[in-house]
């Protein structure tokens, strides 16, 4: 989206790990920066940073959602059947 370019559902899959990762931190992504420099950032790599207590699995379920080739990012039947595993994981350390 940033670059111009033709775009499908992995934007959306790019845009919902930013959210997840709001909903994780409760802290606003790029916060400080411009619009413009948020996106230039985003366009040069820029993704931010994982907490370190974040559960490994979804530290990089949400990177793959951040990958530069949006091809590589996982689908969002992909990231349901993840996310479903985890939380049954999680559950069951309850």
């Amino acid at each position: 989206v940033i670059n111009h370019q033709p775009y499908d559902h992995k934007a959306d899959v790019f845009s919902f790990a930013i959210v997840l990762w709001e909903l994780v931190t409760a802290k606003v992504p790029y916060d400080g920066m411009s619009p413009v420099q948020a996106a230039l950032g985003v366009r040069q790599g820029l993704r931010p940073e994982l907490p370190s207590n974040i559960h490994p699995k979804l530290a990089d379920l949400m990177k793959r959602c951040w990958e530069v080739v949006q091809t590589s990012r996982p689908s969002f039947s992909e990231i349901k059947i993840e996310i479903e595993e985890l939380l049954c994981e999680v559950e069951g350390f309850r």
